[in-house]
């Protein structure tokens, strides 16, 4: 399969916490930063940089300032060097790692994860099934695992 051949996936996320809450990674909306990394991963880190700074100059109505220019830069590089180190290989593995982050934060729950990763991949999954995913991923590449909350005795 050439470059050309690969079909770019275009993710959103509409529900899977509160009304109107937004799901970050890095501060990050999750949709975007997943669309980022597919840019990432079928043009280049180079391409995908220009490509958000034009984004960032149409936006703004002007170019972008160094430190908007050092921001893109290091979102990208942020990305890209998570690809690296955890060896992202199938569509699902960057899905998985971002709510492996936001699990190992406490910046999300299972229930959300789940909801999260059923609607950017498109099928059910249930809590439990991805928390084993999300287990099994996480131990393949040698990261610590999720730890539970402790619940509140009341």
């Amino acid at each position: 399969m050439t470059q050309n051949d690969r079909r770019l996936p275009v993710l959103t996320l509409e529900a899977g916490t509160a009304a109107g809450e937004v799901i970050t990674l890095d501060g990050i909306p999750i949709a975007t930063y997943l669309n980022l990394y597919y840019c990432i991963d079928l043009i280049s880190p180079e391409r995908a940089y220009e490509l958000t700074w034009l984004g960032a100059w149409i936006a703004g109505g002007e170019r972008p300032s160094p430190e908007q220019e050092q921001r893109l830069l290091g979102i990208i590089d942020a990305i890209y060097g998570r690809k690296l180190e955890e060896g992202w290989e199938t569509p699902e593995d960057p899905i998985i790692s971002c709510t492996y982050h936001m699990l190992r934060s406490h910046d999300m729950t299972r229930k959300q994860a789940a909801r999260v990763a059923s609607q950017l991949l498109g099928k059910t999954i249930t809590t439990d099934t991805w928390r084993l995913r999300v287990d099994r991923w996480a131990a393949n590449r040698n990261l610590p695992k999720v730890a539970l909350r402790k619940r509140r005795r009341t």
